[in-house]
C-alpha cells in the first residue's frame, strides 16, 4: 500500500507544473495585471511534468507608455508625414487600451483584434507582440503563442516575460535543454525574478537534480515568498532526497497557504512525520 500511495503521489506531483507563468518580474513590474487561469485539476495523461498546477503565464502587459514606440513627437512644426504617423501612434494607444479592456472582460477575440490593429500601426510593438502571445497561449494555441513572443523578444531584447514564457512552451514540449536555456536567460536578465527561479528549479527536479533544484527554490522564495507552489516543490525535492522532516515543514506551509496538493501530500505523508 505504501508504495502505491508513493506512486500515486508522484503523479500527482509531476504533472503538477503543467501550464502557465505567472507573476510579474521584480526588475520589471506591470502595472495593472490582468487574471490568472483556473485551476484545471489533475491530467493523469501528463505526468512527465514537474511544474506546478494552477497554471500561470505571465501577466499580460498594460504599460502602454513604457514602449518608446508610441512616444509622439511634440515638435511645433511637423510635416505631414509626421502628422500622419502621430495619428497612427495615438490611434495605437487608443487600440491598446481597448485590448486591456476586452482582455478584462474575458473577451479574447476582441482583445486580439485591438493588438492586432496595434500591430497594423506599429508594427514593431514589443508589448503589443507579447499580450498576443499570451492570450493565444491561455487558448491554447501555442505555436502562435510562441510566434508572438518570439517576435516581441526580437523587439525588446530585454523582455524576461516572454524569454520566460518561450522556455515554458518548449518545457510542455519535453524540449528539457532548449527550456533549460531559457530559464537561464530569465535569470541572467532579471536575477531578482522569483518566476524564472521556480520554474527553472521545477525543471532540474524532474530532471531529479535536487539539490541544484533546492538552490533554486530557494531564490524563489526569497522574492516570491507568497507563492505556496514554491513550498510544495521544494517538499518534493526533500521527499525524493528522503528528507522528510523537511518536506513535511515545507508541505505544512503550503497547505496553510491553501495549496490542495500539499494538503493532500501532509495527509499522506506526514501523519506520522509530523512537521518540526
Amino acid at each position: 500500500m505504501t508504495r502505491l500511495l508513493v506512486l500515486s503521489f508522484t503523479v500527482l506531483f509531476f504533472i503538477s507544473c503543467q501550464n502557465n507563468v505567472q507573476e510579474n518580474n521584480a526588475q520589471n513590474t506591470k502595472k495593472d495585471t490582468i487574471i490568472q487561469n483556473p485551476d484545471n485539476g489533475i491530467d493523469a495523461q501528463k505526468a512527465d511534468n514537474w511544474i506546478n498546477s494552477n497554471p500561470n503565464v505571465v501577466k499580460i502587459d498594460t504599460s502602454v507608455n513604457k514602449n518608446s514606440a508610441l512616444k509622439i513627437t511634440s515638435k511645433t512644426t511637423k510635416t505631414p508625414e509626421q502628422e500622419q504617423r502621430d495619428d497612427e501612434l495615438r490611434n495605437a494607444r487608443k487600440a491598446f487600451k481597448e485590448g486591456v479592456d476586452a482582455y478584462n472582460s474575458k473577451n479574447n477575440l476582441e482583445a486580439i483584434d485591438a493588438f492586432k490593429e496595434v500591430l497594423m500601426y506599429d508594427p514593431e510593438n514589443a508589448l503589443a507582440n507579447y499580450n498576443l502571445g499570451k492570450i493565444y497561449y491561455e487558448t491554447n494555441q501555442k505555436e502562435l503563442a510562441l510566434k508572438y513572443y518570439q517576435d516581441a523578444l526580437n523587439y525588446n531584447p530585454q523582455d524576461s516575460n516572454s524569454v520566460l514564457s518561450i522556455g515554458l512552451i518548449y518545457f510542455e514540449r519535453a524540449q528539457f535543454d532548449d527550456a533549460l536555456g531559457y530559464f537561464n536567460q530569465a535569470v541572467e536578465m532579471a536575477p531578482g525574478y522569483g518566476l524564472a527561479y521556480y520554474n527553472r528549479g521545477t525543471l532540474l527536479g524532474q530532471q531529479k537534480r535536487y539539490d541544484e533544484a533546492l538552490i533554486d527554490l530557494e531564490m524563489a522564495e526569497k522574492y516570491s515568498p507568497n507563492d505556496s507552489r514554491i513550498y510544495m516543490n521544494k517538499g518534493m525535492a526533500y521527499f525524493f532526497t528522503k528528507n522528510m522532516d523537511e518536506a513535511c515543514k515545507n508541505w505544512t506551509k503550503a497547505a496553510e497557504m491553501g495549496n490542495s496538493e500539499a494538503i493532500k501530500a501532509v495527509g499522506i505523508y506526514c501523519k506520522k512525520n509530523p512537521a518540526k
